[in-house]
């Protein structure tokens, strides 16, 4: 089911009040705590969608659709705090989407746009609260959320029975701000940052199953070494290794323990990956640890395939094999 996203105006909003409301009665009869009781009527659903609109036009709150095929699908709202001493805050607020297209991406994507459009509103720093354990709990922190405290007995399930809530926070400057940038592998930052992922191989792997470049070997001329930035301060890096045939081999991928969680390594492979792209390298292929996970999850997540052993490298238990075709 392909969906767009985009900004609802309160005269459109207005006359689709309707459909607002189904969205809403939809995620009630299927148990989300989103303020009703199960047995909300439709009067309860418009108005308050009448109040909500109240807001879009008087500029209180912004309001988010998703639409498929014409039919609203799912909503959001940005409210600016409205605090003269928080000008740069912002509520997430209703994630709603309707059960019947749940699954293909559309939370997350009202998610982006509801990040994006409060950024360019200058509102950097995002704040919501949702019930704990929940698929809302979930996609915020896929989204790069972080949560900072759990208060039991918060609200009431549709049937009366208790649930607690979680609050989370995002600066959205983080990711907004990072770059990647093709540099020198022979500078102090970078220096740390491979000797933490070396300590951290050496801890999990047998040293006949290390297969680290270092520094003279980073250096050599087929290899492109990238280093991933914030407000100039060095967060991650990685490295491309130029091969005969039109391949790629990504190696020495490491992003630091304090900017985990921002985006930084997917921002990283996307910018090699476009590297790569214009200089016709038709794929990229690596060699990771069994142990791995993170680096495992991002490799997949972003389109990297298992595969066989390449040269140089021959089977070994602790080795994942992956390729992606650009």
């Amino acid at each position: 089911m392909p969906f767009t996203i985009h900004r609802l105006e309160a005269a459109e909003a207005k006359a689709r009040i309707n459909e607002l409301a189904d969205i809403l009665l939809d995620c009630v009869a299927g148990g989300a705590s989103v303020s009703f009781m199960a047995d909300m009527t439709r009067g309860e659903a418009l108005t308050f969608w009448n109040k909500v609109i109240e807001g879009v036009a008087t500029g209180q709150r912004i309001l988010l659709v998703a639409t498929s095929d014409g039919e609203l699908i799912g909503t959001v709202q940005v409210v600016p705090s409205g605090i003269p001493n928080q000008p740069h805050r912002s509520d997430l607020s209703k994630m709603l989407v309707h059960r019947k297209a749940r699954g293909m991406g559309v939370g997350a994507a009202l998610l982006k746009a509801a990040e994006d459009i409060s950024l360019n509103a200058g509102w950097w720093l995002m704040v919501l609260d949702t019930v704990s354990g929940s698929d809302g709990e979930r996609l915020y922190k896929r989204g790069g959320w972080k949560p900072v405290g759990v208060i039991p007995n918060y609200a009431l399930w549709p049937d009366g029975s208790l649930c607690p809530t979680t609050y989370f926070y995002k600066d959205l400057r983080d990711a907004a701000q990072i770059s990647v940038t093709q540099e020198t592998p022979n500078q102090p930052e970078v220096i740390a940052f491979l000797e933490a992922s070396g300590d951290m191989a050496a801890d999990l792997y047998p040293a006949e199953s290390n297969h680290m470049l270092d520094i003279s070997e980073l250096l050599k001329p087929e290899v492109r070494f990238f280093v991933a930035r914030r407000g100039g301060v060095a967060l991650g890096c990685g490295s491309l290794v130029v091969a005969h045939g039109g391949a790629g081999e990504l190696k020495r991928f490491y992003v630091s323990e304090t900017a985990r969680g921002l985006g930084v390594g997917h921002t990283l492979l996307k910018a090699i990956e476009d590297y790569a792209r214009l200089e016709n390298i038709r794929g990229l292929r690596l060699e990771t640890g069994i142990y791995s996970f993170a680096a495992l999850a991002l490799y997949r997540k972003n389109g990297f395939l298992p595969r066989t052993a390449f040269a140089p490298y021959t089977p070994d238990i602790y080795s994942v094999f992956m390729e992606k075709i650009l």
